[in-house]
């Protein structure tokens, strides 16, 4: 129905005859009816999939948790007293420079000096395939992913092959005491103090 319409609305452009234009609008009114019919009959069907147990995810109370919260407001943010940011790109760097002022070392006094030079020490204990499926199985279900999106669902349904992989994964770490930078990364969520101006970097 979508090449129709658009076919028929080529062929009034060009011809600008009120025969081909009557098509068009007769074909466009169709059309639009039976976009409107498959996505009521989507929202239908999601409607009925949605459930209350685990076996869904209690997929019935997150889109209520969803529909109870009210639209949110974000609002630009004040970097200076007239300066304002508004994109996300703006926002982050200006969150970013915010905690890096934040978060400084502390300036103590102190009769400890640190000395930088590496002691060799026990090497680290290699880890079993077991121990790693274990530890897989202690995970939180519904715990948030890294950023490759792995859940902990995932990893529970992946084969004893992945486990082994991800073992020598681990001991190879262990042995070169080399740590993938990935895995340093960590994804930060701003959440904003209640009562608070949401214009300002500290809230």
């Amino acid at each position: 129905m979508i090449k129709k319409r658009r076919t028929a609305r080529h062929r009034w452009q060009r011809t600008r005859d009120p025969a081909d234009k009557t098509l068009f609008n007769r074909i466009n009114k169709e059309t639009k009816e039976l976009i409107a019919k498959i996505n009521n009959k989507s929202f239908e069907n999601f409607v009925y999939s949605l459930d209350a147990t685990a076996d869904t995810n209690f997929s019935l109370w997150e889109v209520a948790k969803v529909a109870r919260k009210p639209p949110s407001y974000v609002p630009p943010l004040r970097v200076t007293t007239d300066v304002f940011v508004h994109s996300d790109y703006d926002k982050t760097a200006a969150f970013a420079s915010h905690l890096e002022n934040m978060f400084q070392p502390n300036n103590i006094d102190s009769d400890i000096h640190r000395t930088i030079h590496n002691t060799s020490g026990p090497p680290l204990k290699r880890v079993s395939p077991a121990e790693v499926y274990n530890t897989i199985k202690k995970l939180k279900p519904r715990k948030a992913p890294s950023l490759d999106l792995i859940t902990a669902n995932i990893l529970c349904q992946c084969p004893r092959k992945v486990h082994i992989l991800l073992t020598y994964i681990y001991n190879a770490s262990f042995r070169l005491h080399y740590f993938p930078n990935q895995w340093k990364i960590a994804k930060v969520i701003l959440i904003p103090k209640s009562g608070k101006p949401a214009d300002e970097l500290t809230s």
